[in-house]
């Protein structure tokens, strides 16, 4: 009776397993918000016992985030970890953080500093601060080095803080060249772990028809530093050989000319030319 009843159970559980498999497949994936973070300070470039004002916003789904816990890290010039902070977001989603670069506190101040704000559980963003004299050098090409049309040229160069020669890394330098009326070349390029960049343009005659100067000139975007170095372009006079004197195309290949002086022109095949141009020869001769 018990058995009966048992399998009488089961009977009805069985069926209920095989509907839900069936339905769960079907049911619409789990959807999480959107959540972004972004950080940033209020000047790129700033002197030793100076304040940084670290700013910072969250939102999800488009809308700002109240209310979130952020951890705010930052990291002195050689990457030691020497400040965080627990902060929450207020009801516009922003959070604040003053930093004072002291020089009481901090051994060496100058260099590259790093921020790192990263929601608890969640997407991270970064920024950097420098605390000296940015620089921006280009290295090659020398200045009033000479080229000439179809030669390539490349621009390379770096990114530092004066005081102590540290690199500028993961940041844009925007390259352009001017002949002087317009830009003939551009780019943006970024720089190295070490602040190196580098780029390369071939010189076509489009850019230069005669003799001329080229300035070139990087900018940092981040602070807006420059840098500028001219070269000379040579545009070769008379262009290509011409004929030699008295010399007629046969075929396409040059032959002498006739022995009555005149130059011969017959549009004839190339292996018959040369065959003509070895007969003329030789009634030259004679």
């Amino acid at each position: 009776m018990r058995a009966i009843r048992l399998n009488s159970i089961y009977g009805g559980i069985l069926p209920l397993i095989l509907l839900l498999a069936l339905l769960l497949p079907l049911s619409s994936p789990v959807s999480y918000a959107a959540i972004t973070i972004d950080v940033w300070t209020d000047s790129p470039v700033y002197n030793p016992d100076e304040l940084v004002t670290i700013t910072g916003y969250v939102e999800v789904d488009g809308s700002p985030a109240a209310g979130t816990l952020v951890l705010v890290t930052i990291k002195d010039p050689t990457g030691n970890v020497v400040l965080t902070r627990y902060l929450v977001t207020n009801s516009t989603g922003n959070f604040e953080l003053l930093f004072n670069v002291s020089t009481a506190i901090y051994t060496d101040v100058y260099g590259v500093w790093s921020v790192i704000a990263q929601i608890s559980g969640g997407p991270s963003d970064s920024e950097i601060f420098i605390v000296g004299t940015p620089v921006l050098e280009i290295t090659s090409p020398a200045a009033d080095s000479t080229f000439e049309v179809n030669d390539t040229v490349t621009i390379s160069g770096s990114f530092y803080v004066s005081e102590n020669s540290q690199g500028i890394p993961n940041t844009s330098i925007t390259v352009e060249v001017s002949n002087g009326t317009s830009t003939v070349f551009s780019d943006t390029v970024i720089t190295d772990s070490n602040g190196s960049f580098s780029t390369s343009f071939t010189i076509t005659s489009d850019m230069a028809s005669t003799d001329t100067t080229f300035t070139i000139t990087v900018t940092g975007t981040l602070t807006g530093t420059s840098s500028s170095v001219n070269i000379n372009v040579v545009v070769p006079t008379g262009g290509a050989p011409g004929p030699l004197p008295g010399a007629g195309l046969v075929g396409g290949v040059l032959v002498p000319e006739s022995p009555s002086g005149i130059g011969l022109l017959a549009l004839i095949p190339v292996a018959v030319a040369g065959v003509i141009a070895a007969l003329l020869y030789k009634l030259r001769r004679k």
